[in-house]
């Protein structure tokens, strides 16, 4: 039997794993497929977080993204738009920025390009001063942990 997804809930109403789920039937993959795609031992894994039983961990969401051929921000619910428009507007402005100042100097990887770039948009959403002085202070102290070592 096709697997279907409800649709009378809005993509609004949509959960992370509502997303993946529609996003993967709508490109025609199978739970396996999607589980050897991402390297998961089974189609389990992809059931149980499609369900909400299992999270998703926030190190797998780029390369779900990928598998899908979606951005992380459609996953995440940050943007309804369910296709990938990582190649045109402003996140074709946001890639060119990113590899201007990253990628020339040999030093940035795809996943930190990547990264950047759900940085980078999800900061577009932030609407008050206080939420920034939250996230800046978020990626301090990540530096600092980083620079620790931990």
């Amino acid at each position: 039997m096709p697997e279907t997804v409800n649709i009378t809930k809005g993509v609004a109403d949509m959960n992370i794993g509502d997303r993946i789920k529609s996003r993967r039937i709508q490109i025609g993959f199978s739970q396996t497929e999607l589980a050897d795609k991402l390297g998961f031992k089974s189609k389990a894994s992809i059931s149980r977080i499609e369900q909400g039983v299992q999270s998703l961990p926030q190190s797998r969401i780029i390369d779900m993204a990928r598998a899908l051929e979606t951005s992380p921000d459609y996953l995440l619910g940050w943007n309804d738009d369910m296709v990938s428009t990582t190649t045109t507007g402003d996140n074709n402005r946001t890639t060119n920025q990113i590899t201007n100042n990253y990628g020339n100097c040999g030093t940035a990887t795809d996943n930190t390009i990547d990264s950047l770039r759900v940085i980078f948009n999800a900061t577009d959403s932030l609407l008050t001063a206080t939420d920034i002085d939250l996230a800046v202070s978020y990626l301090i102290r990540r530096k600092d942990l980083l620079d620790k070592g931990v």
